[in-house]
């Protein structure tokens, strides 16, 4: 479980040590809190996305390209190997016998369940009007409406 907080935990100790040494302060063009946004962004964007940046940022500097270096290693490939350890521990798992409750999946009832949910959801949409307003819901909108019987 502790994977799941690698992503976020590299995130905010490259922007923190950049915030703080002369690493990041030197390297931004608009001081303040634009500046520690333009950090902020280059170290999510390096850990989960494609590497973009604030143009205010001088990034091209050893020190940036390692760090960032770091942070998309160890921000992506934990993300990845996840699911394949997840993967190999079901592989280890004990089979249980079929018994009268189990759902069997080459029969016409998995596809019914399967197929249903898709359909109402793409049917009657919660949130979407055909008004094209936002979503409102009518117990928000009328609070009497909840003393109704």
């Amino acid at each position: 479980m502790l994977v799941v907080l690698i992503h976020p935990l590299v995130i905010t100790c490259g922007t923190a040590l950049f915030s703080a040494t002369d690493w990041g302060p030197k390297t931004v063009a608009n001081p303040g809190p634009h500046g520690f946004s333009e950090i902020l962004y280059e170290f999510t964007s390096a850990a989960a996305n494609n590497g973009s940046g604030f143009e205010g940022l001088a990034d091209n500097v050893p020190a940036w390209n390692i760090a960032t270096g770091i942070v998309l290693l160890l921000g992506r490939f934990p993300a990845l190997l996840l699911p394949i350890a997840i993967a190999g521990s079901l592989t280890e798992k004990k089979r249980t016998p079929q018994t009268s409750g189990t759902l069997l999946t080459n029969d016409f009832t998995f596809a019914a369940m399967l197929w249903e949910p898709c359909f109402w959801s793409e049917r009657f949409p919660s949130c979407r009007r055909r008004s094209g307003t936002n979503c409102r819901s009518p117990v928000l909108d009328d609070p009497a409406a909840l003393n109704t019987p």
